[in-house]
């Protein structure tokens, strides 16, 4: 697309593009805080250790020195995390960008921790001479929107969410639709942030990680603890290969669409690596948290439209496959005619197809699954 995308380096997180300019990174450091607090709150522990008032960061009472400086560690440390995910949000070019500063600035800056491991840019060629060539590729999805969780419990609130997410509205919060999001969020961080994919297969989050899901999203500590337990289901179920790198070459979470004047938003779109006599395939998948999301019509021609709007922007570049990944572990494919493939392992079920409206093929076998295709 023929435009350059504005967000923020937190808007950007499980993004990617082609090149990524970095604007303003001499910009003068967080200056002192006035007329705040500081909170020492463990993620194990249910309630705070230390809660101080500061009227001014640059003059703390001797009891306070030690919390504050604790505070300014955990400060530098974010910033670090947050350049790190600004840089690796560039597949093949990364910009940095700066003004001169009227006078030297005291603390250290992303341009000044970068300056010595970067090269000048020549200066622009005349418009009129530059080559189709050299154009920059912008890529193609670049926002993450709010997320609209799934329901997690009553059969009713997954009707409710059903609909919601059919006519692309969001969800209204309650804690069946909270557990769904805190769910989406812990596979959105799986292998990224915390442990390896790998730990988090055989021993799932630790208790301080549940707790302070806890706490974010307003859930019991039993609930936070279901919502682990499924996303681990996921992580180690019949999908598990849309976390490995081996099989796949892209992947970006919540990833916005506009197909037909609408906005949709994509749990995860991966994209399987070329194999030997096969390309590449662009897979749609949508995290369910409640049960069953192959017999509720609703969900299935929600991701039917997922997979349509993708095929007309990706379909050029291969294969475009759409499906569901469900609370126990399963991968459920849609098709372009509503219908759904079960599969147990690497093998195709012989089950019939169900339907987007519940009835099923009558005396017909699901197809053989193209070469190459886990179905």
């Amino acid at each position: 697309m023929g435009a350059v995308r504005l967000l923020t380096v937190h808007g950007a997180k499980g993004l990617e593009a082609q090149c990524v300019l970095m604007l303003d990174t001499d910009a003068a450091g967080q200056k002192a805080e006035t007329m705040g607090a500081l909170v020492d709150w463990p993620g194990e522990h249910e309630y705070p250790q230390h809660f101080v008032f500061l009227a001014s960061e640059s003059n703390p009472p001797p009891s306070a020195e030690a919390l504050l400086a604790s505070e300014q560690r955990e400060r530098k440390r974010e910033e670090l995390n947050t350049l790190y995910v600004a840089m690796t949000r560039a597949k093949e070019c990364l910009v940095i960008s700066a003004t001169q500063p009227g006078k030297a600035s005291s603390s250290a800056s992303w341009w000044t921790r970068l300056e010595e491991c970067v090269a000048d840019l020549p200066a622009p060629h005349d418009a009129s001479t530059q080559g189709a060539e050299q154009e920059l590729q912008m890529a193609r999805i670049l926002e993450l929107p709010v997320y609209a969780g799934a329901s997690a419990d009553a059969s009713s609130d997954a009707s409710n969410d059903a609909m919601h997410a059919a006519q692309n509205l969001p969800s209204p919060s309650t804690p069946a639709t909270r557990q769904g999001e805190a769910m989406h969020q812990l596979l959105e961080q799986a292998g990224v942030i915390g442990p390896t994919l790998a730990q988090l297969r055989a021993s799932g989050w630790s208790e301080a990680r549940v707790s302070r899901l806890a706490r974010e999203f307003d859930l019991t500590p039993d609930a936070a603890r279901t919502a682990a337990r499924i996303a681990q289901r996921i992580l180690q179920g019949e999908g598990a290969w849309a976390w490995d790198a081996a099989i796949i070459d892209q992947a970006i979470n919540e990833a916005p669409l506009v197909y037909q004047g609408e906005s949709l938003r994509l749990d995860r779109l991966v994209r399987r690596r070329a194999q030997a006599g096969q390309g590449a395939e662009w897979w749609v998948l949508d995290y369910k948290s409640a049960p069953a999301p192959e017999s509720q019509p609703q969900l299935i021609e929600q991701l039917r439209r997922y997979l349509q709007a993708v095929r007309l922007q990706l379909g050029h570049e291969g294969a475009v496959h759409a499906a569901l990944l469900s609370g126990d572990g399963r991968l459920l494919e849609v098709h372009d005619d509503g219908t759904v493939t079960t599969t147990k392992g690497a093998a195709p079920s012989a089950a019939p197809r169900a339907r987007a409206d519940n009835t099923a093929h009558a005396k017909t076998k699901a197809p053989p699954p193209e070469q190459g295709s886990l179905f």
